[in-house]
């Protein structure tokens, strides 16, 4: 074995040992830039085939996008090296994420979705993993009810090893009820997710926490009583999840600040760091809770790093911090409504300043 490969067998071993998905990814992107100095093709795709599972692990895409159009172009120039087979469950990944994207146009996502379409049933899969994708943008734009037709797709066609994820499907039929404010059905759909029953992955806490965030919107009070079936399950969440369930710790933290719970600052100076470099929903998701948060003015201590915008020395004013954060969360509102052909996302950064103390 050439002593170059012996390295990066070693840098991908050690790499699995980090538990900072950060920490991992720097270290693969080493093992590739290896590969790349020696024009080894296959070390090429298999390292990079670590780095895109390693950013799965956080909320951003910002190596993969990359690292995914080099295999796609190493795959047509190298006939039968690697399959498409291989890499289908990347590609998969990848177009879900390419919807929080407002830099891909919706044409760019039809082709990438077309061309994902092609390689599925040339390699002898079902459409099931697409329709998850679709139905999965179509939320995002906010039309529920041709979600609830591509819904019903996924339910009659087969299971493969690409598709067969039941709490993924069972999340998104529960936020489809939620769209549609059918609180009852979507109770009744998120059973499975309540009870914590997938292997390695926990979906109480996410599931609880956005109950409680749905009921504190409509002014429910079973509020109450699923922000603390949600606290109950936090300490298995946090063992088992670091980074990347941004969505539900956004929400948990929301409604700590909403019930008055000063422990919601720490989660926010942690969450201002993990979405800095994050794919750009993430972004704006965060930033239109936290504006929410920021409203209000004071005074704060945080220990940012010094990278990010709004670093300063010494005591922090929120009332500046609203205006940067409600800015940029206005900005990534208008692009992605610019984007998607709506007004969905500025309409509903609007609503949630109205409701928030």
């Amino acid at each position: 074995m050439d002593n170059y490969i012996l390295e990066i067998h070693k840098t991908l071993l050690k790499s699995q040992g980090l538990s900072n998905p950060q920490d991992r990814i720097k270290l693969i992107n080493s093992a590739v830039a290896l590969a790349d100095k020696h024009n080894d093709v296959l070390w090429g795709f298999e390292t990079r085939m670590f780095l895109i599972n390693a950013e799965n692990y956080t909320p951003s895409s910002r190596y993969s996008f990359p690292a995914f159009a080099w295999i796609l172009d190493q795959h047509e120039r190298n006939i039968g090296l690697f399959e498409e087979k291989e890499f289908l469950l990347e590609y998969k990944w990848l177009l879900g994420t390419a919807y929080g994207l407002t830099s891909i146009s919706l044409d760019q996502i039809h082709r990438i979705a077309n061309d994902f379409k092609e390689k599925l049933l040339a390699n002898g899969y079902s459409l099931r993993g697409l329709y998850h994708l679709e139905a999965l943008g179509l939320q995002q734009f906010r039309d529920f009810e041709k979600a609830k037709e591509v819904i019903a797709l996924i339910k009659a066609s087969p299971l493969d090893e690409l598709s067969d994820n039941p709490p993924f499907e069972q999340t998104l039929e529960v936020f489809n009820y939620l769209g549609t404010g059918d609180i009852d059905a979507a109770l009744i759909a998120a059973q499975e997710l309540f009870l914590d029953r997938y292997e390695g992955l926990n979906t109480a806490f996410e599931t609880y926490t956005i109950f409680a965030m749905e009921f504190y919107r409509i002014k429910d009070s079973r509020q109450f009583e699923y922000f603390e079936l949600a606290q109950r399950k936090l300490p298995v969440f946090d063992s088992n999840d670091c980074i990347t369930n941004i969505r539900s710790r956004v929400l948990y933290m929301y409604l700590l600040h909403q019930y008055e719970d000063e422990v919601c600052w720490d989660y926010f100076e942690k969450i201002c760091i993990w979405a800095h470099e994050s794919d750009d929903y993430y972004s704006f998701f965060f930033l239109k809770y936290a504006s929410c948060m920021l409203k209000n003015g004071g005074k704060r201590k945080f220990s940012f790093p010094v990278y990010l915008p709004y670093y300063r020395e010494g005591m922090y004013d929120l009332g500046e911090l609203f205006v940067y954060f409600k800015a940029r969360a206005l900005e990534y509102a208008l692009a992605f409504d610019k984007r998607n052909n709506n007004g969905n996302f500025v309409r509903e950064l609007d609503n949630l300043l109205a409701l928030s103390k």
